[in-house]
């Protein structure tokens, strides 16, 4: 199977894909993880393994994954073989790309990995493994939330008495 789509802990669908075609398996969320200093994970980090065959080695594998539609996503990091979160924007042959308007509702993000490089976390030359995810800066992530003013408790309690008056009133012509 080279597509792959799972429903995230926080209730979000993402689509996982091997554009080559490798098999997938392993594949999982973790939800919420932190995120690399100044970003935020909006969909907790992804987690699979790919199949790529024998001669894998210095060869690149183009990923594609699928999440709702989010205008603020700037970018994918993911673990390198050392455990460390990395842009993976920063690592050279990755090829990030991050298209919000090609999918109706949903934002896609294409990669690539190299087979043995230092963002594919195993040592098997056969398989590369990813942990990572797209992030949102991190004052993005709670854009979202609108502040709901509180009204006095006064005020709360004096509004069930003014809706039985005006109940009660009657209109005389």
């Amino acid at each position: 199977v080279s597509v792959s789509s799972l429903q995230t802990s926080n209730g979000d669908w993402i689509t996982l894909e091997s554009v080559d075609g490798h098999s997938l398996s392993s594949v999982a969320s973790q939800y919420p993880v932190a995120g690399p200093s100044g970003y935020a994970f909006p969909y907790g980090t992804i987690s699979f393994s790919a199949a790529v065959g024998s001669g894998g080695t210095g060869n690149a594998t183009e990923f594609r994954i699928l999440v709702p539609r989010n205008d603020n996503i700037v970018g994918y990091w993911k673990r390198d073989i050392d455990g460390v979160l990395v842009d993976v924007n920063t690592v050279a042959g990755s090829n990030l790309n991050i298209d919000h308007s090609s999918f109706a509702g949903r934002t896609e993000i294409t990669f690539s990995i190299t087979e043995g490089s230092r963002i594919d976390t195993d040592s098997d030359p056969e398989t590369i493994t990813d942990p990572g995810g797209p992030v949102v800066i991190a004052s993005a992530a709670s854009a979202g939330q609108v502040a709901v003013p509180a009204l006095p408790l006064g005020f709360l309690l004096a509004m069930p008495l003014a809706l039985l008056g005006l109940a009660g009133w009657r209109r005389k012509g």
